[in-house]
């Protein structure tokens, strides 16, 4: 630069280009910060709708009471078995920690087997017990297995 622009007039032509330009690069500029606001407030309104939608989900569970009959498993598809299978792992199900099965059987499996948890012993579902679905016969099974527990100490 110091070797091509030795004169004042150099200097002065820059600036008459850059005043003929019409004012191009400030027209690209706020192009450019019109797209990202647009594009802030297109994200902003998706994070309400997931926000939304995960607070519809969450009320749907806590309304759903915990199926513990295997006797209705497999008859349970599309929706009512995806929320039986949230509702096992919101209320601590051992065998629905991680990833949710994907396959309808897989999932009527897992739930069979967190039912077989409950009614064993080893699992006791985290919340209100007042929304649990039980049979009789399968809370007298619960009982005997209490009471042979506490025979046994």
């Amino acid at each position: 630069m110091e070797a091509k622009f030795t004169e004042e007039k150099d200097y002065c032509y820059l600036h008459k280009l850059g005043r003929e330009a019409g004012g191009d690069e400030r027209k690209c500029q706020q192009e450019l910060v019109a797209f990202r606001d647009k594009r802030q407030v297109e994200k902003t309104k998706r994070k309400e709708i997931r926000n939304r939608n995960a607070e519809e989900r969450e009320a749907k569970l806590q309304g759903l009471s915990l199926m513990l009959q295997k006797s209705g498993v497999s008859e349970l598809r599309g929706k009512a078995l995806d929320l039986q299978v949230r509702k096992f792992k919101a209320t601590g199900a051992p065998n629905l920690q991680g990833t949710l099965p994907t396959k309808v059987e897989d999932k009527c499996n897992a739930i069979s087997e967190g039912i077989d948890l409950y009614l064993t012993g080893v699992w006791k579902p985290i919340g209100d017990v007042e929304n649990y679905e039980d049979s009789s016969d399968e809370i007298e099974e619960e009982e005997d297995w209490v009471e042979m527990s506490e025979e046994e100490l």
